[in-house]
């Protein structure tokens, strides 16, 4: 997913969203440990990391259920990032 992102070519950004979903379905029951950052803090590094992308976030809200980003903002799950 990383690898679409980091190409900085919007029309890959569809593609991230949707393995971030996959993802976060599959690491769904995973407890969060030094290996695995789990999905809050994920998301937290990611958008520190891209938050410019406008188009990156609203393909990932597109896609992320819980998943909303709003005047410099990103929330997942009530929680803000």
């Amino acid at each position: 997913m990383e690898s679409y992102i980091d190409k900085a070519q919007s029309k890959y950004y569809a593609y991230a969203a949707s393995d971030m979903k996959k993802a976060i379905d599959y690491s769904e029951g995973l407890e969060e440990s030094a290996q695995f950052a789990g999905t809050l803090n994920y998301l937290r590094a990611l958008y520190a990391q891209h938050k410019r992308k406008s188009a990156l976030w609203q393909a990932m809200a597109g896609k992320v259920q819980g998943l909303s980003v709003d005047n410099n903002r990103c929330f997942y799950c009530g929680s803000p990032l």
